[in-house]
């Protein structure tokens, strides 16, 4: 599917954006979300009224397990994607250097 435009997150039902919320995977969108993006696209209005409100609905706890989910996503991308020596770097620096001396091999990828 090309590009075809951009939906606000709150246009869009709770099932979409959970099925949505991956940020460094390829993946395919049933067809029903795809219809509910593409409606609300067009229209500029949610593809399924309990949508909005749900988001205003959303509670304090609901938006720190959202964003706690994409903060974990994002933490996986940057280090899956970063180059041998800064994992070696970053892998020392979360063990650290106090006693006891802990001596690990770092392999990434």
């Amino acid at each position: 599917m090309l590009w075809q435009g951009e939906v606000s997150c709150y246009l869009q039902s709770v099932e979409s954006r959970d099925n949505l919320g991956a940020i460094s995977t390829l993946f395919q969108i049933s067809s029903e979300v795809a219809a509910e993006l593409k409606k609300a696209m067009f229209s500029g209005q949610p593809a399924k009224p309990e949508a909005v409100a749900l988001a205003t609905e959303a509670t304090e706890e609901d938006l720190f397990k959202f964003m706690e989910s994409r903060a974990h996503e994002f933490i996986k991308y940057k280090v899956s994607a970063s180059p041998w020596d800064d994992m070696q770097e970053l892998v020392a620096g979360l063990l650290g250097f106090a006693s006891p001396r802990i001596v690990v091999e770092v392999k990434h990828r």
